[in-house]
């Protein structure tokens, strides 16, 4: 009977163990899984007079199609609360526990741009070991409850909270290389006085309001774009491609089989077989989304100096929210090329023969 108790607990032990392996492991997902490029946070803040949540209280959790996550209260320092009430004018701090579904990943969260509401602003982000999951923590203050909240992306307004009837002047923030186009109206019931100045002012009305500063591009443009491949050869491995630029990066590439049963990855240690058809494709991150805004169709691609056309590839203009370019071919494997051949090395020409010694003629002989 012992012996079956420590058995049993023996492997209630293990499996404990395996169910944290995942959760010790990062958020390392599979190649294919989709990235996520933007996080979108929503909550109803709190006003003056409304009932303090218990710290630990984590919401119900809310999901959408790449992540889920849920949110719970703290003050601004991060310390837990006790019961009672928001108050008029004080900091507060929510915290987000954001959790990407299965199919999708975060490569790096500190290019993702998150917002809480519609608000970018006073946001820390960090990857929680604990929780296998990414942290958002986001500041706020509490307003009086006769005020309404003022969100602005990409500028600022001389106040947070404001009446009804009470004029806000809204100021949208320089952007190197951009001009400012016009304001647009993301929320609430608001008329601009100006939408297409840079500081103008409107008169709150009975709701919350966000608003958002639109810029256009207006500095230098990437025409052109090089991306250095190796074709495959027999018996050679595949080669990461490369760029001689600062202006872009290749941040993922690969060399596929293409079979009649499906196609394959193919790893560094794989060989390129001859006859075999390869599929390959890249693809090239743009330092700044500027490049393409507004005029993808002025930005070339060309592979190994050449262009796209005359070398089997093709590039594609991936629209979303990062600068990315996609270059696409496909090849049959060449054969390895004849190794030369050896010389022979050059026959030693045979010894002169010495000449013989001319006969001595015999004497002639006495007549008798």
């Amino acid at each position: 009977m012992k012996k079956k108790r420590k058995l049993i607990s023996l492997l209630l032990a293990l499996v404990l163990v395996v169910s944290l392996v995942p959760a010790m492991g990062g958020t390392a997902k599979a190649a294919e899984d989709v990235e996520i490029t933007s996080i979108d946070l929503a909550v109803t803040l709190p006003k003056a007079g409304d009932p303090v949540p218990h710290a630990l209280d984590w919401s119900p959790r809310i999901e959408t199609t790449e992540y889920t996550y849920d949110y719970g209260w703290y003050h601004d320092d991060g310390t837990a609360w006790a019961q009672g009430s928001f108050e008029a004018e004080k900091n507060y701090c929510l915290r987000f526990r954001v959790y990407p579904n299965e199919g999708y990943q975060i490569s790096d969260v500190a290019k993702i741009p998150v917002t809480v509401n519609g608000d970018s602003q006073n946001i820390e982000i960090k990857f929680n070991y604990s929780y296998n999951c990414y942290f958002v923590r986001y500041l706020f203050t509490v307003f009086d409850p006769d005020k309404n909240l003022i969100a602005v992306e990409r500028g600022k307004a001389d106040k947070a909270a404001a009446k009804a009837g009470e004029t806000v002047t809204i100021t949208a923030d320089p952007r190197e290389n951009f001009t400012f186009d016009h304001w647009e109206v993301v929320s609430g019931d608001v008329t601009l006085k100006d939408r297409n100045s840079a500081e103008t002012t409107f008169v709150m009305g009975d709701r919350d309001v966000s608003l958002r500063a639109v810029n256009k591009y207006t500095g230098p443009m990437l025409t052109d774009f090089y991306v250095y491949i190796t074709p495959p050869v027999a018996g050679e491995h595949p080669k990461a491609p490369t760029v001689k630029s600062e202006d872009y990066t290749v941040s993922a590439y690969s060399w596929v089989w293409i079979t009649n049963d499906g196609s394959g990855k193919m790893t560094e240690d794989d060989v390129f077989k001859e006859g075999s058809d390869i599929l390959y494709q890249c693809r090239v991150d743009l330092s700044i989304t500027k490049y393409i805004a507004d005029d993808a169709d002025k930005l070339h691609g060309y592979v190994n100096d050449s262009d796209k056309t005359s070398v089997g590839m093709d590039v594609m203009i991936l629209r979303n929210s990062f600068a990315k370019v996609k270059v696409v071919g496909s090849f049959n494997c060449a054969p390895a090329p004849d190794e030369p051949m050896t010389p022979s090395e050059p026959t030693t020409p045979d010894e002169p023969t010495t000449p013989s010694e001319p006969m001595t003629p015999s004497e002639p002989t006495t007549p008798s």
